[in-house]
């Protein structure tokens, strides 16, 4: 109870001091801003005696600090005056602290009393151990990674860090939980490592690392003995006297220390190590697995969703087949694996929970808790995964828990949530260095140390319970309201987001959290056309602590004027407000703003006095489609440091200060703004630069860039033929930039201009734009010289990864590239290469210089005949070769078979194309033919007309314009096996072969989940049921194949598809129209239908398809009904050329059909059709009047429509008399109707808030165009 009571006193504690600190912050900040504000009136006031030189001065200086309270302190406090607001809120707070400093002194004595006790918990808390025997009997999922990592230990000779070492490093990286331990344990343990290491040792390192206790435990391990050794030196010389003779195998698990210093000196004596032994790290920090590493680290990320479904069964129910008795536990169990996101750890704590009892009931309850809202003993998921969190620095533990606002699978950018990291003041000062600096060594940081894992689009997202850490941690300052969920919201809470994810979510209002008044950050976010939110603007101006507002897509047609009175606000977020289009001068008085985003909004132009918010840094006004000038005051910002404007496509130019923004880095969208800026290289902290095209004028030459040091990634220099000499290339200073690791040259010479002065100017110039030897991608583009550039020949440019050489005329000189020894990606189009010059580059015997090459592409070069010898490259993934006219057949030497060898050994990816003499694919021994190929394309390869064996690892396949008879024909497994097939192929897409004549070969891989057929003119059959086995078919698309025969006529009777499928499209495919109606019973799951130039089809079946949503069906002239179309699902109906179908016929069937989004051709079709339509989009109809007479009824039926379009309709003269009846109706389009002429004599609907027509006849443009003014002046959207 004492120390219960204890940890609650000290919670209090902690929660009374923060108050206190964030009260005298914002009283800091409101002096500040006050100072500023001062500061700048002050300038304002001095700004017309020097207006005329402004534009050539200086700037001010470009750091931005806190000003000095020493200055502009005038009318800041009233001096003698007690009973000022400002001196009693500075009297109370530091009352605040003073008693928060007497109760510290008393939770400190009571500390102290409990201090051993608090030191044996701490020793419990770091005593994590692990052993070499695992506790797991199988390892799931993590086949791939153990035979890396075996690879490794066995086979490469790895280069170490320390030279000519015995030992070399690698390392094994990941969150905690997520299996390093147990790969380790599992390599360590398996037999050829025994066999191959003589000495094996097992050392868990932990967060108490102490190089004397690892160096003694090693030395313990190897010799069975313990060691008393006082003396450190004395115990290094043991140590290399024990592991000098053997080779051995040392794993050192759970590594925390980052200090280098101290792997180094534990390190020294394992120099003297026998060839060929390891040291394998595990860690949670990708800079330790970095710092130690000598190859890239082995990074572990969630197991597999099978894998882990299988593991997760065997923690909950004892083994993965226990599940099938408890049916209705299985399906509660697969729901709890999507929280878990392929942990294993988190699959043992969680199913070690759910294995205590077998009850549906106690299984629902843990289904709906959160994972650190569970019971868990130490070495559970949260307490690994806190233990991360424990060894963070402070500064960096607020910037983690500030992450738990983002909702789940929220992805970030760097640089937005370093923006929101300065605007709450987690950025430590440090000296001159730039807030933004800091901020992204804290970002990379938390990168290193696994709490952010970069996504596929080079975003970061948190693993989910990486996620349910920060929340556990931010209790009582952050919240997250999602999903339209109601909550009660602390007054206490400084952090809020509001997420509406879905429309027609319950409405909120923003009164809602007016109590929050302690609130520095407030997020709202709902999608698109979202009602569910009620922005009280009013409300605002309560909450006057925000430092962070976010108000993305909340529909505002102007900025709310009380954010004005937010005077600490850093971070203002207004992005996809479709209506804003201008913003208010007074937004320029939030001086302390920082961070500015406004991305798709409709602005026309930006305040003029913008130049006002001195501190703002980051500018973002991507997709602002109307905007035309940006103001010149823009370029005052001398902070700004990111100015994105793509997307904005009637941008006239930018203002012509820009060369003042001298801390300006990110110019995003500018490429072809780029030329107007005079002097560029002023512009010194640049470090974007996609493109910069050479003029001849002095202002635009390679010079400007000589000063541009801090450029980085990708840099592409145009017009290169604009280059004089080798000095004005040797000036653009190539060679400093160390940050650039992509670079691209190019020239555009014509034709004729290949005289010989030409030439050597051109060799000149590439030689003289030597990079950094830190590149890691060169493209030379259109160069007309003969020779490549020396420095390439250098050492130092060994380690250039990808070369791509185009429509280079004259270089022929390929030993170069041979150099390139770590060269991933060659590229050569359309060079002049010389056939044996190309051949010597990839013989076998050579290949040791392409041993990491694993992307090539040959393309265009006319005068090769045969293929190199390509099959011996070992890591080789992807292969690309096109438009090579005088290839007729690909054989042996292409494979460049060996007896000792697979071809092609990891080769995963294979393109052909444009190889019109082509005929034949050939290998003599095709047993080992692309062991690993996982896709394989040719296309316009009209004379191939047979493939050897394909391998059973092919997951898609697409064949387009190939002379092809038959499809290829996949691996047997074994000439003794019963399996006669086992091809995987998932995708298959078959084109343009006009030579085909049966799918039977393909449709023999029963993985087959997508299949496209379009213009096979002789196909004859599908064998039904061969299609009717493929359980895991999901799409199936034939269209143009007149000949197609659907089956044989015993095959006819039972033909139906597989159940499975959700996407089907049928189009001009011969007699399988006539059976449509009973192939398509069984399809439950079908969600799109297209169906189109089916002659023989008269109706869908009776049934209804349950989960239909989309349906289109064109130009079945014999089609009268579509009794299957009745069903609640669906959603969008589209028809056109079925001259013969009514979609209504009785009001049995009206009643049945249910649809959104209606497009037809022929408004006869709508008769009496129930009034479910909010979309009517009438397209290429030949009616001149619609909806006229008994067609009005139709018309005025529709009391939910919303959307009405009318396109292509050439003939129709005049609009629906009764338009104005559709009280609902707020879109209009009117497109390509060229016969209109007038409105309807009683206009338009009142409701109209959107009116779009183009292609129309002038007078109809004029009254339109009239009735587009008014529905502006009353806030249409347009």
């Amino acid at each position: 109870m004492k120390d219960e009571s204890l940890q609650q006193s000290l919670k209090e504690f902690l929660i009374r001091l923060k108050n206190a600190a964030y009260d005298a912050d914002d009283l800091l900040d409101e002096f500040q801003y006050r100072i500023l504000k001062q500061q700048i009136e002050q300038q304002g006031n001095e700004a017309g005696n020097r207006a005329s030189s402004s534009s050539n001065s200086a700037p001010p200086p470009s750091k931005r600090t806190k000003t000095s309270f020493s200055s502009y302190n005038s009318g800041l406090f009233r001096k003698g005056d007690d009973n000022d607001d400002d001196v009693q809120r500075i009297r109370k707070i530091k009352g605040r602290l003073d008693d928060n400093s007497v109760a510290l002194e008393k939770i400190y004595s009571s500390l102290s009393a409990e201090d051993d006790r608090g030191k044996k918990q701490l020793v419990s808390w770091d005593s994590r151990q692990t052993s070499c025997f695992s506790t797991e009997p199988q390892l799931f999922g993590r086949d791939k990674d153990l035979q890396e990592l075996k690879d490794l230990l066995l086979k490469r000779e790895i280069a170490s860090k320390f030279g000519q070492s015995g030992f070399s490093v690698l390392s094994i990286a990941g969150i905690g939980g997520i299996g390093k331990t147990t790969l380790a344990q599992e390599v360590f343990n398996d037999s050829s490592v025994k066999e191959y290491f003589k000495l094996r040792i097992w050392i868990c390192v932990s967060e108490n690392y102490s190089t004397d206790r690892l160096t003694r435990e090693i030395i313990e391990y190897a010799t069975k003995k313990k060691c008393d050794l006082p003396n450190f030196a004395a115990l290094q010389e043991v140590l290399k006297e024990k592991i000098t003779p053997e080779r051995v195998l040392l794993v050192l698990d759970d590594v925390w220390n980052e200090d280098r210093h101290k792997w180094e000196s534990f390190c020294a004596p394992l120099r003297s190590g026998k060839p060929g032994s390891k040291i394998l790290v595990t860690t949670r920090s990708r800079k330790i697995a970095n710092m130690v590493g000598d190859v890239d680290p082995i990074y572990l990320e969630g197991l597999d969703e099978e894998s882990f479904w299988e593991f997760f069964k065997k923690c909950a129910f004892g083994s993965s087949n226990s599940g099938i008795h408890h049916p209705h536990l299985e399906a509660l169990a697969k729901k709890m694996t999507y929280k878990l996101e392929g942990l294993p750890l988190a699959a043992k704590t969680l199913g070690g929970l759910l294995s205590m009892k077998l009850d549906e009931q106690y299984w629902k309850s843990i289904l709906d808790s959160e994972i650190w809202q569970l019971p868990q003993e130490e070495n559970g998921t949260m307490p690994v995964l806190q233990l991360s969190y424990q060894y963070l620095p402070p500064h960096l533990k607020q910037c983690f828990a500030f992450c738990s606002l983002f909702p789940k699978d929220y992805k970030f950018s760097e640089s937005e949530l370093i923006s929101f990291w300065i605007a709450e003041g987690f950025i430590v000062p440090q000296g001159s260095t730039r807030m933004e600096e800091l901020g992204s060594n804290y970002f990379h940081e938390l990168v290193n140390r696994s709490f952010f894992q970069k996504s596929k689009d080079e975003k970061f997202i948190m693993h989910g319970l990486i996620h349910d850490l920060a929340e556990l941690i931010s209790v009582g300052e952050s919240y997250r309201i999602e999903k339209g969920k109601s909550h009660e919201i602390l007054s206490t809470i400084r952090h809020l987001l509001v997420h509406e994810e879905e429309e027609g979510t319950q409405t909120r209002r923003l009164t809602e959290f007016s109590h929050c008044n302690k609130l520095r950050t407030l997020m709202l976010s709902v999608p698109y056309k979202c009602k569910s939110f009620i922005l009280d603007c009013c409300v605002l101006q309560k909450l006057k602590r925000i430092r962070v507002l976010v108000l993305k897509n909340c529909a505002l047609e102007e900025m709310p004027d009380s954010i004005v009175k937010l005077i600490h606000l850093r971070s203002l977020n207004l992005s996809c407000n479709f209506k804003i289009r201008r913003l208010s001068e007074s937004l320029c008085d939030l001086y302390n703003l920082q961070s500015l985003i406004l991305n798709h909004c409709a602005l026309e132009e930006l305040p003029n006095n913008i130049g006002k918010l001195i501190h703002l840094y980051y500018l973002d006004l991507e997709c602002n489609k109307e905007i035309r000038r940006l103001p010149e005051s823009l370029c005052d910002l001398y902070n700004l440091q990111t100015l994105i404007i793509s997307g904005c496509g009637k941008l006239e130019s930018l203002p012509h200060g820009m060369i003042k923004l001298i801390n300006l880095k990110i110019l995003d969208g500018a490429d072809k703004f780029i030329p107007e800026i005079t002097e560029v290289g002023k512009l010194t902290s640049l470090q974007n630069l996609s493109a910069f095209k050479v003029l001849k004028k002095n202002e635009h030459k390679l010079a400007e860039l000589n000063s541009l040091k801090q450029l980085r990634g990708a840099l592409c220099i145009t017009n290169l033929e604009n280059v004089e000499n080798k000095d004005e290339a040797n000036i653009a200073n190539l060679k400093s930039k160390e940050h650039l690791n992509h670079l691209e040259l190019e020239w555009t010479f014509s034709q004729e201009s290949g005289s010989e002065v030409n030439l050597q100017i051109s060799e000149q110039v590439l030689e003289g734009l030597r990079p950094h030897h830190n590149l890691q991608r060169l493209t030379i583009r259109g160069y007309n010289g003969a020779r490549p550039p020396n420095w390439l020949n250098e050492q130092v440019y060994s380690r250039l990864e990808a070369l791509e050489l185009v429509n280079c005329r004259r270089w022929n000189e390929l030993s170069v590239i041979g150099q390139l020894s770590q060269l991933k990606s060659l590229s050569l189009v359309r060079i002049p290469v010389q056939i044996h010059n190309l051949h010597k580059l990839f013989d076998p015997k050579d290949c040791k210089f392409f041993s990491q090459l694993e992307v090539l592409e040959l393309k265009g070069i006319t005068m090769l005949k045969d293929l190199p010898n390509l099959g011996q490259l070992p890591c080789l993934e992807s292969l690309d070769i096109r438009s090579l006219p005088g290839v007729k057949m690909i054989g042996d030497r292409f494979f460049a078979t060996t007896e000792e060898g697979t071809c092609f050994p990891r080769l995963g990816f294979l393109h052909f194309d444009e190889m019109p003499a082509w005929e034949e694919l050939y290998c003599s021994d095709d047993r080992n033919l692309f062991p690993y190929l996982k896709g394989l394309e040719i296309s316009n390869c009209q004379r191939l007309q047979m493939l050897p064996p394909l391998p059973p690892s092919i997951t898609w396949l697409k064949l387009n314009k190939v002379g092809l008879v038959d499809c290829p024909r996949f691996w047997k497994a074994d000439e003794n096996s019963n399996i006669t097939n086992s091809a995987s192929v998932t995708n298959l897409s078959i084109q343009e072969c006009p030579n085909l004549t049966s799918l039977e070969e393909a449709l023999l891989a029963h993985h087959l989940q997508q299949i496209h057929i379009q213009k096979c003119e002789q196909l004859l059959w599908v064998s039904v049921k061969r299609l009717t086995e493929l359980t895991s078919l999901c799409s199936l698309s034939i269209t143009e194949c007149p000949k197609l025969m659907s089956m044989t006529q015993d095959e006819y009777i039972d033909f139906q598809l597989p159940p499975s499928i959700t996407q089907l499209c049928l189009s001009d495919c011969g007699n399988l129209s006539k059976s449509l109606p009973g192939c398509l019973r069984n399809l439950t799951s079908l969600h799109d239908l297209k169906i189109s130039n089916c002659p023989n089809l008269v109706s869908l079946p009776v049934e209804p398809l349950l989960n239909l949503a989309r349906v289109t069906i064109k130009n079945c002239n014999e089609l009268r009904s579509v009794e299957g179309l009745g069903v609640k699902s669906l959603q969008n109906l589209k028809i056109k050329g079925c001259p013969k179908l009514l979609l209504s016929q009785g009001e049995a069937q009206t009643k049945k059909l249910l649809v959104l989004r209606l497009e037809i051709d022929d408004t006869s079709l709508i008769k009496n059709l129930i009034s479910s339509v909010t979309e009517l989009r009438i397209s290429s109809s030949c009616e001149a009047a619609m909806f006229e007479g008994q067609g009005q009824e139709s018309l005025q039926s529709l009391t939910s429509l919303d959307l009405l379009s009318f396109s292509n309709c050439k003939n129709l003269q005049f609009l629906p008399t009764k338009l104005y009846t559709l009280t609902s109706l707020r879109y209009l389009w009117i497109h390509n109707c060229p016969q209109i002429q007038s409105l309807p004599e009683k206009g338009l609907p009142s409701a109209l808030r959107d009116l779009k027509f183009e292609g129309c006849h002038l007078a109809l443009q004029q009254k339109l165009e009239r009735h587009l003014s008014e529905i502006k002046k009353f806030g249409g959207v347009i």
